[in-house]
Formats: structure tokens, sequence, C-alpha cells
């Protein structure tokens, strides 16, 4: 709905450097709460032009005047232990209630009422025990018709990590010598790894082939489950079923 409106007056302008990996950094000004389009324009090596934007919504602590039914959003997609994931809840229509539903591994393990006029900011303290995320919806009725919003959170299995360090050594005063290849395996605390609880594979490929796709070797962390997935909500609205 936000890519189908128009824009009004211009905030602000300016240009941004690229660095040789292509990427840049942008410092917004200082933007009171509202709905915002951020439009980006380059040429490429040839001279060709081309043109890119996204929307923003920047939420205000109180108050947030933005013209949609409902809005549910994490601030982040991936969230830490000992972090907190910080979630907008929010509908443009006065005098709603709404549910807010959280899931884990499709099941549900907590329903929240949110009065009229309460939408906003909901902060979710992460613990051990949310490792792989969890799901949320926003449930509303408003004039016979439902309205449902849904939003994941990851939170990694960091504390499974292992930390790789990869030397090489060839003696070169010696001619005909052979390189040795050596491995350190670090937990992600930095300390020492028992020989029984890590596996190492080692393989080789060809990084000629980077030139038509970069290689992106496995991650044994994609073993352990995400649990974000969301099931079927099984009420209504207070007041509204």
């Amino acid at each position: 709905m936000l890519a189908a409106w128009s824009e009004e007056r211009e905030i602000a302008t300016g240009e941004i450097s690229h660095g040789e990996d292509g990427s840049a950094e942008l410092a917004l000004p200082v933007l009171a709460a509202g709905a915002y389009r951020l439009i980006y324009t380059t040429e490429d090596e040839f001279g060709a032009e081309f043109e890119t934007s996204k929307n923003l919504v920047v939420v205000g602590s109180r108050r947030t005047p933005l013209a949609l039914p409902a809005m549910l959003v994490f601030e982040s997609s991936s969230v830490a232990v000992g972090e907190t994931a910080r979630l907008f809840a929010f509908t443009g229509l006065k005098a709603q209630e709404m549910v807010l539903e959280i899931y884990r591994d499709g099941r549900r393990v907590e329903r929240r009422e949110i009065g009229a006029g309460r939408s906003g900011i909901v902060d979710f303290p992460i613990s051990v025990s949310d490792r792989g995320g969890f799901g949320v919806t926003l449930t509303l009725v408003r004039d016979h018709q439902l309205i449902r919003r849904t939003a994941q959170v990851f939170v990694p299995w960091d504390d499974r990590r292992l930390d790789l360090a990869f030397t090489s050594f060839r003696d070169t005063m010696r001619p005909g010598t052979r390189e040795t290849f050596e491995v350190s395996v670090r937990a992600h605390d930095g300390g020492a790894v028992d020989s029984a609880a890590a596996e190492l594979l080692a393989y080789m490929y060809d990084r000629s082939l980077d030139i038509y796709g970069p290689h992106n070797p496995p991650s044994p962390l994609s073993l352990y489950p995400n649990r974000t997935g969301i099931g079927q909500s099984g009420k209504l609205p207070i007041n509204q079923q």
C-alpha cells in the first residue's frame, strides 16, 4: 500500500560515494514520525541511469500518523540472546482493538489483547529459550472484514558456533618441501574445543568459477531448527467474535 502512495514535498537531498565493494552508507536527517520514500539514482559505467526506491516508516514514541489499517514489522529480522526484539504493532483505525499472538514451531505460546489507542512498540527480551526465533500475528476485525498480519524474528544458534583459523606454512629455504596446512578450532567465546566435540570437513573448489557465481560454503548452523513458523489463529479479537 505504501508503494502506491505518491510523493509530496522533498525533505532532503544529497550525494553519496561507493566503496570498492560497491556499498555506501547513507545518514538520514532527523525525521518526524510517519511514512517516507527514499529515491536513489545512479549511473553505471556505460552512462545508463538506474533508479530505485525504498519506503520507510519512522515510528514515534507516542503516536505515528500512518493511514494504514494494520502494520506488523520487527525492527530487525535477527536478534541475539540478551538483546531486545522490538515489534511495531499498529493500526490506523480509530477505537480499534487487536489481538497479538506469539508462535513457536507453529504452536501458540502467548496471546495478548491490545486495547483501542494502544498500538505501538512491543518489546520482547530475548532469552536462551528463544533460540530458533518465533513468529507473531496481529488480528483485528473492522466492518465485518478480517485483517491479519504476520512477522517473524530469528534468534541465531550462535552458542553452537565454532570459529576457524586457517594457516599454511612452506619452508622456502629447502627446495621440494611440502606445504603444511593447519586449522585451529575455537568455541564462539574463544575457549578451547574438545577434539571429540568437533568434526572437520575439508574440500577444494575451483575459485575461477567465482566469476559466474560466488562460492558460499555450507554452514553447520543451518542444521539447527528455525522456530518462526506460525499456526492458525483460533480466536478473533475480544468483543468481535
